[in-house]
């Protein structure tokens, strides 16, 4: 070897770099399989997560819409992830230097030539150029030797084909082996369609016959399926009920068996919120809310009563009566009434009912109501009876079992007259003193009275002979005791004359008495 020869730059290792590119393109193949299996690992994942959320909870239009968008997204960021890094370069550096690690004897001389024989390497002059050719003669020696594909790793690879084998083999054989399953989910899952997924076990459900249900506090609810396809499995309740902190407690309900295709049950005196599913071998229903209302109810009700002018009762705007609607007034009094329900309402109706021989007589009145909860009204006392409320919530219950109210009324009674004296039957001369002392009195008060003087027998169809008229005390509203000493001289009586004498009474309802019960009668007789 010549002089000039040793002082020359030595060549870059060719068979080395040609090895490297090799093994540059079968490492790229084989992260680019990696990946792919990767990707079909992770889509069939995302398959299987779709079809068994979908097949257990029949999942809405509008969640497997969302589940699409969601695998798609997934699906682009997999494919940057697992198939695009594949194109990244690797430089010659690091590339030789995981070769050096997978040979294991190129001590360094392979990752040695490749740096130090590149041109724009600063450091290129500071070392023999013997030296360095003879490293670069070494590595080409030994990469000559080495397969390319022996020192690259299929593990990976391997492993991510197995992974993705293990997830695809049971979809292909399910979709082979259940064409209809396939077919379902291709029309839900990706044509977005309302269809059911076939089942071995179907139930039909009667009732509720909707899938939202409104109950009264204390309404039954009947839950009733029949099976339409399946064996013998037992039907149950998957059942959620609100609790008093706004959580829900589980419950889990066995349905009866009415027959051999017919399951039922009975939820008693309901009272609170719940939602439920029915389940039977591999159905399960939709879910189906109750929800529970309270029945309008009279929470409070006040009245006041306008007194008739003739009980003398003016107290300066009536009696009121608070928390009560039962009622004893006399007859006539105007009843004025302020309720207030337990909740809103959209209709009350007053309904009064009276005894009417065997049955009963009854009248309704439409009520207006005052935000949402107050009534108000009148109405006059004229016969007993009863009368309530009939209420209609906005949710639209009835209450069934009204508050009776009772109405009685205190009938005006008729006046009393007492014939104190003479107090028997007299006989009297033509010219004596007749003397009558009288006690007169009514509940409410008299108007007018007045004694009337008949011959004996014509009181029914004559005229009286004379008629004394009382005077009632401003004062006396209720009894007064009038006196009267009548001279018989100025009534020119023949003897043996027989009178009758009677007091007729006109109370302040002008209700009209004439007093029978104590007639008396007088006979003139000659004067002594």
């Amino acid at each position: 070897m010549n002089r000039s020869d040793s002082t020359a730059p030595p060549s870059r290792p060719e068979v080395a770099l040609r090895r490297l590119t090799e093994m540059r393109q079968r490492r790229r193949r084989l992260r680019a399989w990696t990946g792919l299996f990767r990707w079909f690992a992770l889509a069939g994942l995302l398959v299987w997560l779709a079809f068994g959320l979908d097949y257990s909870l029949s999942l809405p239009v509008g969640v497997r819409g969302f589940h699409i968008l969601a695998a798609v997204v997934l699906l682009g960021v997999g494919l940057k992830v697992f198939l695009l890094t594949a194109r990244t370069p690797i430089s010659e550096d690091k590339l030789a230097s995981e070769v050096e690690t997978a040979a294991g004897d190129l001590d360094q001389a392979l990752i040695t030539a490749i740096q130090l024989t590149r041109e724009e390497n600063p450091r290129r002059g500071y070392y023999s150029p013997h030296l360095l050719r003879r490293t670069v003669e070494e590595a080409e020696a030994r990469m000559n030797s080495l397969a390319p594909g022996a020192l690259l790793s299929r593990a990976r690879a391997q492993k991510a084909g197995l992974i993705s084998a293990a997830i695809i083999a049971p979809l292909v054989a399910g979709a082979l082996l259940q064409p209809q399953l396939t077919q379902t989910f291709i029309e839900r899952n990706l044509l977005l369609q309302s269809v059911d997924w076939p089942r071995a076990y179907f139930l039909r459900i009667e009732e509720p016959a909707r899938a939202e249900t409104l109950l009264a506090v204390g309404d039954a609810l009947t839950v009733q399926a029949v099976r339409e396809r399946g064996g013998g499995a037992r039907a149950r309740i998957e059942a959620y009920f609100r609790t008093a902190d706004g959580s829900e407690s589980r419950e889990e309900l066995n349905l009866e068996r009415r027959g051999d295709d017919t399951f039922r049950r009975v939820f008693s005196n309901v009272a609170r919120d719940f939602r439920f599913r029915i389940h039977c071998g591999d159905f399960s229903s939709q879910w189906y809310s109750v929800a529970v209302r309270s029945r309008p109810r009279i929470e409070d009700i006040s009245l006041t009563f306008d007194y008739p002018d003739y009980t003398g009762l003016d107290d300066g705007g009536g009696v009121r009566s608070v928390n009560t609607g039962h009622v004893k007034i006399p007859v006539g009094t105007m009843v004025s009434f302020v309720a207030q329900t337990s909740i809103p309402v959209r209709e009350a109706t007053r309904i009064e009912a009276r005894r009417v021989g065997d049955g009963e007589s009854r009248t309704e009145e439409e009520l207006s109501i005052s935000g949402g909860r107050e009534l108000r009204g009148s109405f006059p006392a004229e016969q007993s009876g009863f009368y309530h409320f009939r209420l209609v919530s906005t949710d639209g219950f009835e209450n069934p079992s009204p508050i009776r109210y009772r109405i009685q009324i205190i009938d005006d009674q008729s006046p009393v007259v007492q014939i104190i004296k003479p107090g028997r039957n007299l006989e009297l001369s033509s010219r004596a003193t007749f003397d009558i002392d009288l006690i007169v009195s009514d509940d409410y008060g008299v108007r007018s009275s007045e004694v009337l003087i008949f011959a004996e027998g014509t009181r029914e169809d004559g005229e009286p002979l004379y008629v004394f008229p009382l005077e009632v005390p401003a004062d006396a509203s209720q009894q007064f005791e009038p006196k009267l000493e009548l001279s018989l001289t100025e009534w020119n009586l023949e003897p043996g004359t027989r009178l009758e004498y009677f007091v007729l009474t006109v109370q302040t309802l002008d209700q009209v008495v004439i007093q029978t019960k104590e007639r008396q009668t007088l006979q003139s007789t000659q004067p002594v």
